[in-house]
């Protein structure tokens, strides 16, 4: 498209009968200041209501769970170059708080999280069937969430040709938390 800039904004509304209404908005804006890059920001709300398992089944379960609420902020670059070589950078941020976790065999609202963090993705096409891939990402956190890793990166190889697609690839992942809390 040849459109200089294009707005987008949305509001979802959540109700649930035991934690209430959630207004949910989320807004975004895209430039294109070249015709082949393109930056993007975006700001969005986050909601989840504690699921039935959570709350109702097996031992960790509590009755006591509130919603999860977030705010994320991203803003981002990606440009397509000659040859097809594609790369994008991303910053976010994001701000939240009755994480649920299980901490010491119980569900429970963690507090805040305070996240901020960088990706990049690189895409090179080596002929017309074959193409290496490159994502990475580092993750800061405040306070430490479970499953969710500092830094990732990821090295794959692709191979397409019509309806097929066979993809090889390395990943490395670290410091990711498997629990939180004492």
């Amino acid at each position: 498209s040849s459109d200089l800039a294009i707005v987008d904004a949305g509001i979802r509304l959540d109700y649930h009968s035991i934690t209430g209404t959630e207004w949910i908005p989320q807004a975004g804006v895209v430039v294109r200041p070249i015709e082949t890059g393109e930056v993007k920001a975006m700001v969005s709300k986050g909601f989840r209501n504690p699921t039935m398992r959570e709350m109702y089944l097996y031992p960790p379960s509590n009755t006591d769970l509130e919603p999860e609420r977030l705010w994320n902020y991203e803003l981002s670059w990606r440009h397509r170059m000659k040859m097809g070589f594609t790369y994008g950078v991303n910053v976010f941020y994001i701000k939240g708080d009755n994480m649920i976790q299980t901490v010491n065999r119980k569900n429970v609202n963690t507090g805040e999280i305070e996240n901020w963090g960088v990706e990049a993705e690189a895409k090179y096409p080596i002929c017309s069937s074959f193409d290496v891939t490159f994502n990475s990402a580092y993750l800061h956190m405040k306070n430490k969430i479970i499953a969710a890793p500092e830094v990732t990166g990821y090295l794959g190889l692709n191979y397409h040709q019509e309806k097929w697609l066979a993809t090889a690839g390395l990943q490395h992942i670290a410091n990711l938390y498997t629990a939180v809390g004492d």
